[in-house]
C-alpha cells in the first residue's frame, strides 16, 4: 500500500512554489490578479490529482468520488476567492485599521472558518454515502491537511494588526 504521506509532501512543495511565483507579481494588479488566478487553476488541478491518489480510489470509487469533488472544489474556490478579496482590503490598510475594522476583520475570518469547515462535512457526508466511511475519513483527513498547510502558508505572508496603544520601537543602529 502506498503512504499518503508522499502527495502530501508533494502539496507543500507546490504551495511553497505558488507562493514564491507570487510574491514579485504585485507592482501590476491586473496581470497579478490575472497570473494568480491561472495559478489557482494549475494548483487546483494539482491538488485534486493528489487527493485522489492519496484516496487510493478503486475506478468505481473515483467515478462517484470525482463529481462530488469537483462540486466541493468549485464552492470552495468561491469561497477561497471571497477570502483573498478580504485578504487584499485588510493588507491595503493593516497600518491604519482601527477597533472597528480589527472586530470586523476578526468576525469575517471566523465566519470564513465556519462555512469551510461547513463546507468539508457537508461533502464528507456526501462522500460518505456515495463511498464508504473509511474513503470518506481518508478524505476529511487529507483534506484538513492540506487546507492547514495552506492557511500556514497565508498566514506567513500576512502582517499582524497594529496595536496602536504600543509605543514605537526605538530604530536599532
Amino acid at each position: 500500500m502506498r503512504s499518503a504521506f508522499l502527495p502530501l509532501v508533494l502539496a507543500t512543495a507546490l504551495l511553497e512554489e505558488t507562493a514564491a511565483a507570487t510574491a514579485g507579481q504585485a507592482s501590476a494588479r491586473l496581470e497579478a490578479d490575472d497570473y494568480i488566478n491561472l495559478l489557482r487553476i494549475d494548483l487546483r488541478a494539482e491538488k485534486a490529482k493528489l487527493v485522489v491518489e492519496a484516496l487510493e480510489l478503486s475506478v468505481a470509487e473515483a467515478e462517484v468520488f470525482l463529481p462530488i469533488y469537483r462540486r466541493y472544489d468549485e464552492l470552495l474556490s468561491k469561497l477561497n476567492t471571497e477570502r483573498m478579496n478580504e485578504l487584499r482590503r485588510f493588507t491595503a490598510r493593516y497600518a491604519t485599521i482601527d477597533d472597528a475594522g480589527a472586530r470586523a476583520l476578526t468576525a469575517r475570518s471566523f465566519e470564513f472558518s465556519r462555512k469551510r469547515l461547513a463546507l468539508l462535512e457537508k461533502f464528507t457526508r456526501r462522500i460518505e454515502k456515495a463511498t464508504s466511511p473509511r474513503v470518506a475519513a481518508r478524505f476529511a483527513q487529507i483534506e484538513q491537511q492540506l487546507l492547514m498547510l495552506l492557511d500556514v502558508q497565508i498566514a506567513a505572508e500576512l502582517p499582524l494588526v497594529l496595536r496602536s496603544d504600543l509605543p514605537e520601537p526605538e530604530p536599532e543602529y
